[in-house]
């Protein structure tokens, strides 16, 4: 039994039908896994590229590396995930291999906030559109096809605390312990995965909000105990290994990074008002029930206060650091799709609609409507473009669209709720599986993969150290480390090696400290973009 919409219902009336196992695989397919190699690699992925490589190749497991030089910056939990994945692909540059950790974090932050749902609604209705709501949101979509920091630590708490609701109930001392336990280690591999940066941005807003929830009762001291013990214990195992080892580095990194909350990528306070947008098509459910009167009318008021006091504290929390980007509101997002996964499950069931929720739904049909629309021709313009019409993957596509946007019309026009919605999240989906291949094309930033012929030419007979002057993300196509050329010229004890750079390379400068180059090849993807190669040599 739970508290909803003005009265009491049992949670009986929900049965998992094979399209809505459908619609459920669907979404989560979409949003973790589908056409994760399309986005271009960004700097922050490229780090942990080149760091995991060099953990494989160099056996850098304690002390990550970032091309040669200690990289500390970040826990390296992220990072063994991913070099356990490049060991078994074989290769650190198969963007479709190397994004499923972050893809199976994302299915690790599903699970959690199923479970939290649950909990808070003894529903398994509001818990299956809370998974369908997350999983189709924009920023969850963007970061499960980031191998970053930022999912795992978020995706690691999330864990922990679906453990942290799951032992509150718990009548066996056992089973509580045991869950206290397990909520400790996810919360220790947040930790790992950024620091405290989970703890503070999700943890934190939901303990607080938590006392506003009747079902949150206060822990029990040997519960603390066992939780605190176990995060704290594995959280500082790392941390204080490389103090001991490299004292110095690891005070000034601790240093710098402390600093860069105040000093790098400053933003106003207002900036992250914008994290309804987070939530992609979303929004349009969100905007509404983050006014109280409303989402405590539909929700009740404890579960109102309870999402909203969670967005609140988490949105107040990130917007007084001075550092701001928009990947730091991914703990936004959990409240938000537990608030409209609720929700959803109201409108789909006997909740007495009223006009606001009637505008609220025609709004959101409309959106997905014109969007299937849109993409559908959009599509079909991009086969007669790129000259993809026969291909068997853009027909079939096209032509489940227009089903679904067919079936979506007129569940609309018979008002059938409890089938508009599913359709629109296939509608959804569908659009997003198709449109993307044919929008790959305009993808910004991805001449410097050129640069990945390099690793094949070295494998046949470039035998040596790499120079050069190239940024982390041309480093990681490049496949091997680029040192800076100085440290070619202080190291007396090698005659040659090799040089890349962008554009073409003054061999007066080089001639004038005793060195001379052979151009080897040119890597351009168009006319007004290229790197050199060159062999360089020192002058007898």
């Amino acid at each position: 039994m739970f508290t909803l919409y003005n009265g009491r219902m049992k949670d009986t009336e929900f049965l998992l039908t094979k399209s809505m196992i459908f619609v459920l695989l669907l979404s989560v397919y979409t949003g973790a896994f589908a056409h994760r190699d399309v986005l271009s690699v960004d700097i922050m992925e490229a780090r942990n590229y080149i760091t995991a490589r060099e953990m494989v190749l160099d056996g850098n497991w304690l002390f990550p590396t970032l091309n040669g030089e200690l990289r500390i910056a970040k826990p390296p939990v992220p990072t063994w995930i991913t070099a356990f994945v490049f060991r078994l692909a074989g290769a650190d540059n198969n963007l479709a291999a190397s994004r499923i950790p972050s893809a199976l974090a994302g299915l690790i932050m599903l699970a959690g906030v199923y479970f939290i749902s649950l909990h808070v609604t003894r529903s398994k209705k509001a818990a299956f559109y809370s998974v369908i709501v997350l999983s189709t949101s924009y920023l969850f979509f963007y970061m499960t096809r980031r191998n970053t920091w930022d999912i795992y630590a978020q995706a690691f708490m999330t864990a922990a605390i679906a453990a942290y609701c799951r032992a509150l109930p718990a009548k066996e001392a056992g089973e509580r312990i045991l869950m206290y336990a397990l909520a400790g280690l996810f919360a220790a591999l947040s930790f790992m995965s950024k620091g405290p940066v989970a703890f503070y941005g999700l943890l934190l807003p939901f303990l607080a909000s938590g006392f506003y929830l009747f079902r949150l009762k206060p822990v029990s001291f040997s519960g603390l105990a066992v939780f605190s013990a176990v995060a704290a214990t594995l959280s500082l195992l790392w941390p204080m290994y490389i103090y001991f080892h490299e004292t110095h580095s690891a005070l000034s990194t601790a240093a710098s990074e402390a600093s860069a909350w105040a000093d790098r990528h400053v933003k106003p306070f207002w900036y992250y008002f914008q994290f309804p947008l987070m939530s992609g098509l979303w929004a349009v459910f969100l905007l509404p029930l983050l006014v109280p009167g409303f989402s405590s009318t539909r929700l009740g008021r404890r579960r109102a206060a309870f999402y909203l006091i969670w967005l609140v504290v988490s949105l107040i929390l990130l917007s007084v650091i001075p550092e701001k980007k928009d990947r730091y509101l991914l703990p936004v997002i959990i409240p938000a799709a537990l608030m409209i996964g609720e929700y959803m499950s109201l409108l789909t069931g006997k909740l007495k609609k009223t006009a606001a929720d009637s505008i609220v739904l025609g709004i959101w049909s409309g959106i997905s409507f014109s969007l299937a629309v849109f993409v559908f021709i959009s599509a079909a313009a991009a086969q007669l473009w790129f000259g993809l019409y026969n291909s068997m993957f853009f027909i079939i596509g096209e032509s489940a669209v227009l089903y679904a946007v067919f079936c979506l019309s007129a569940s609309f026009l018979r008002r059938e709720t409890d089938k508009y919605i599913p359709l629109s999240v296939t509608v959804f989906c569908l659009a997003v599986i198709v449109a993307v291949p044919a929008a790959e094309s305009f993808v910004p930033d991805k001449d410097f993969r050129v640069l990945e012929q390099v690793r094949a030419d070295a494998a046949s007979g470039y035998k040596g150290d790499f120079y050069g002057d190239l940024s982390i993300k041309e480093i990681w196509a490049v496949g091997n480390k680029v040192r800076p050329l100085d440290e070619f010229i202080d190291n007396k004890t090698k005659d040659t090696a090799y040089f890349i750079t962008r554009g073409e390379l003054n061999e007066e400068t080089l001639s004038s400290m005793a060195l001379s180059a052979e151009h080897l090849k040119t890597y351009s993807p168009e006319e007004r973009r290229q790197w050199n190669f060159y062999k360089i040599s020192r002058k007898k």
